[in-house]
């Protein structure tokens, strides 16, 4: 095999790579929620964080009750 051959392999592969990545970046982007979601959390029903909402298109829980329920320990940013 000559280089230039390698040089078309090693191109192929590349532009192969880069349609994958494309595709799996378009998969998780279609799957992401958007609009918005509502202003109460629906297990607690206090005010969901505007932040949140706008980080979390669709997000349906407070900070507090998706780490609860996460089961991440709360931090005070304060």
């Amino acid at each position: 095999m000559n280089e230039l051959q390698i040089d078309g392999l090693a191109d192929r592969a590349r532009d192969a790579s880069e349609r994958d990545l494309q595709a799996a970046i378009s998969r998780v982007l279609d799957e992401l929620p958007s609009g918005h979601g509502p202003d109460q959390c629906q297990e607690c029903g206090g005010h969901i964080e505007t932040l949140r909402r706008e980080l979390l298109p669709g997000a349906t829980q407070c900070a507090g009750c998706a780490r609860r329920h996460a089961g991440t320990p709360m931090h005070s940013l304060n």
